[in-house]
């Protein structure tokens, strides 16, 4: 049955930001041997938010008198993901839900935070270095040189707009050149992302005997835990259904060629610990590949500055010289 809005509502993520290491905690109290309402238990009462502090107290009491672990987890001031929700939401051992939180809870880096970084240094560009200068000294004293030539403010405004507006194709071409740029950072965010995914697929895939590896594929083939990722998951559960070899089901699905080597060297070799130190690699990579593009970032903010204030500069000094020409005529 296809997913309605209002489910998809209820699992999504409540918060721009949700930290991993909440789900971390309990994933690990629940790996060694504590029950899931006692797990939640501890992990209240090591946060100092009391709304959250409250929030998993309710959740340990509520499943201790029985109540469904899905109208348990739906409380708005409980900071977890929507994949950390639906595991704990979901009819696995306690133990079990514990490795899978751990293990896709250990990502080193997260492709969000490129953008996270770019939205703050082209905020402070805009702010700070454009509107701030521009309007706290640049117009200021130009205005003021106006006005001791004796320019009245209504022509030192039409000449400022007459040659601001001989720019304005280059604006237009700023304007959707950086569309374009947004686009392009986008893709690359997704890009990041779904490796980030199969990489946490390959950290849980490690911690799983082989013999219940179909079943956790089968639960965790969704779009809740695997956005990205999800029906190339499904489409590899349904070929290891139909009895299809684990070497052969995921080989040209979708995945990185870096995921498919990782996985087929496991079912090779029948060693889960290929797989973690396939994940370690890819979380490098990313990590890597990130810090590149930040770099690439700084780079286009520095040129983009740079052309802002060209534009200011050629607008306000061409004002200036249309003023000077049309006082000495």
């Amino acid at each position: 049955m296809s997913e309605r809005v209002v489910d998809r509502y209820y699992w999504a993520d409540r918060f721009s930001r949700v930290s991993t290491n909440l789900a971390y905690f309990i994933g690990n109290k629940l790996c060694n041997g504590c029950s899931l309402p006692d797990a939640l238990k501890e992990a209240s009462e090591e946060i100092d938010n009391i709304k959250q502090k409250s929030a998993l107290s309710n959740a340990a009491y509520n499943i201790k008198k029985g109540e469904d672990l899905r109208i348990a987890f739906n409380d708005f001031r409980l900071k977890l993901r929507q994949k950390d929700r639906f595991i704990l939401s979901s009819s696995l051992s306690d133990r079990q839900k514990g490795i899978i939180l751990r293990n896709w809870s250990e990502s080193k880096y997260h492709g969000s935070n490129i953008l996270s970084y770019l939205m703050i240094i082209i905020t402070t560009l805009i702010i700070c270095h454009v509107i701030l200068s521009a309007s706290v000294f640049v117009f200021p004293q130009f205005y003021e040189i106006s006005l001791g030539m004796g320019v009245p403010i209504n022509n030192f405004l039409k000449t400022i707009y007459a040659n601001g507006s001989a720019l304005l194709p280059l604006f237009l071409f700023g304007f959707f050149g950086s569309i374009v740029f947004l686009l392009i950072l986008n893709f690359s965010i997704g890009n990041i992302n779904k490796k980030q995914e199969e990489a946490d697929l390959l950290a849980l895939l490690s911690s799983v005997k082989r013999s219940e590896q179909l079943a956790i594929l089968d639960l965790i083939a969704d779009a809740r835990c695997f956005p990205r990722i999800w029906r190339i998951l499904r489409r590899a559960v349904e070929n290891l259904k139909s009895g299809e070899k684990p070497e052969d089901c995921f080989n040209n699905i979708g995945l990185s060629s870096y995921t498919e080597w990782f996985l087929n060297l496991s079912n090779y070799e029948n060693d889960r610990v290929v797989l973690k130190e396939g994940a370690m690699i890819i979380n490098e990579k990313i990590m890597l590949s990130s810090l590149s593009k930040i770099k690439f970032l700084e780079v286009i903010v520095v040129i983009m500055q740079s052309i802002f204030f060209a534009f200011i500069a050629y607008t306000l000094f061409g004002s200036l010289n249309a003023i000077i020409l049309g006082c000495f005529e």
